[in-house]
């Protein structure tokens, strides 16, 4: 939604050709000004905005497009960042197509159920692919850890030679792949004699994950997940 713009134009064609479609405004929580307007029938402005979705970023929408909001909107919902950067994901990943943070958040309104959409036919406007690609790696990255395809964890364990050769042998033996490897002995809270590894590891999702991490419990080390 943002300023409110594509939803007025798109509500007032929509109407114009069914009045029985429902047309629902989707907007990013961090910037919540044009769905308080819509919900309160008065123009609020929002003191600061905070979302990925730098496209929709508004303090305050239009006074004419919330005219024709007002008119022809049947509701209007938020969506959060990681809603959005989820549904980033799964467009690279099942339709290649890269859309902008802006131009997901009508399809990640639908992903999150912001609505009961059961048994209707939807359309979702996905209004643009300004997108930086330094921005995509950290979506992706994210998802990854999200959906556990990546597992981050710390592992105290003693700095002594053959340690860290232990740890990497019980690790290929889940059939987890390391891919981050970060080894701190000079923190602050460490013992004499202690060290902590950070890591980062391939795995094939929760159940995986969870196998790992049990494991490496058995074995005796101490694991913090963050």
């Amino acid at each position: 939604a943002g300023g409110g713009g594509l939803l007025s134009g798109v509500a007032a064609c929509v109407k114009q050709i069914n009045p029985r479609i429902e047309v629902i405004g989707v907007q990013a929580e961090g910037a919540p000004a044009i769905v308080n307007s819509f919900h309160q029938d008065s123009i609020l402005a929002s003191d600061a905005v905070h979302t990925i979705a730098d496209g929709i970023a508004v303090k305050c929408p239009g006074t004419k497009t919330m005219e024709h909001i007002n008119t022809f909107v049947d509701d209007m919902v938020t969506v959060s960042d990681d809603d959005i950067a989820a549904t980033i994901l799964m467009l690279l990943e099942r339709t290649k197509q890269v859309v902008e943070p802006a131009g997901a958040s009508s399809l990640a309104a639908l992903l999150a159920g912001k609505r009961d959409f059961a048994g209707k036919k939807v359309a979702c406007v996905l209004s643009g692919g300004n997108i930086d690609v330094s921005f995509i790696h950290k979506i992706v990255e994210k998802g990854l850890i999200t959906r556990c395809r990546q597992l981050k964890f710390s592992v105290l364990m003693p700095d002594a030679p053959g340690a860290l050769e232990r740890f990497s042998h019980i690790v290929a033996q889940q059939n987890a792949n390391i891919i981050l490897f970060q080894h701190d002995r000079v923190q602050t809270d460490l013992e004499i004699g202690e060290a902590i590894i950070h890591v980062v590891c391939e795995v094939g999702g929760v159940d995986h994950a969870k196998r790992l991490i049990d494991t490496l419990g058995r074995e005796g080390y101490r694991v913090f997940t963050s």
